[in-house]
């Protein structure tokens, strides 16, 4: 019986962490973009409800153990039913880091074209300039304060910098589209 208790906290464990990863996902991402985060996203509710009735079976069960009362039958059917939404909440998270690739790629490939065309040609382009001087503004003062030596080190952070810059804007133009 205690196998069984460990089992469960385990996967009640492995539940919560899927949850906490698909909110995370969230934050970062467009469900437009990724869309089987809008699909996981509303198994949420009901996972959080069999994760807490799970909580409270597994602690009255080791209450039960430590005192010597009669045993639970309770342990078997909430193991299948937090097992089943183990394998849901995976297998969800696991096409939502598909998704995320894909998404990745996609936005690699349209990198070069992202300003180019389309309706907001002249909101685009005046952004693309104003990025453009604030990067050469940024790399003279650069050179200016930390000195010439320094700054091939820093280039790599700028890389960083621009290439977060970057997925920003991606992110805005795709969440008004």
């Amino acid at each position: 019986m205690v196998v069984e208790l460990n089992n469960l906290i385990m996967e009640t464990y492995h539940v919560i962490g899927y949850i906490v990863k698909l909110e995370d996902l969230l934050q970062h991402y467009n469900p437009n973009d990724v869309p089987t985060l809008t699909t996981a996203m509303k198994k949420i509710p009901m996972a959080v409800f069999w994760t807490i009735n799970t909580i409270v079976a597994c602690t009255a069960e080791i209450n039960r153990l430590t005192s010597d009362k009669e045993e639970s039958e309770n342990l078997p059917k909430l193991s299948l039913k937090i097992n089943e939404i183990h394998q849901k909440l995976k297998e969800d998270y696991d096409r939502c880091m598909t998704e995320k690739v894909e998404l990745r790629r996609r936005m690699e490939n349209q990198r070069n074209t992202f300003f180019i065309g389309g309706k907001n040609q002249k909101m685009t382009s005046d952004l693309c300039s104003k990025i453009t001087k604030a990067k050469l503004a940024i790399e003279i003062e650069l050179k200016m304060h930390i000195g010439l030596a320094s700054v091939t080190k820093e280039l790599e952070t700028e890389k960083t910098f621009w290439a977060g810059m970057e997925n920003l804007f991606f992110s805005l133009h795709y969440k008004k589209t």
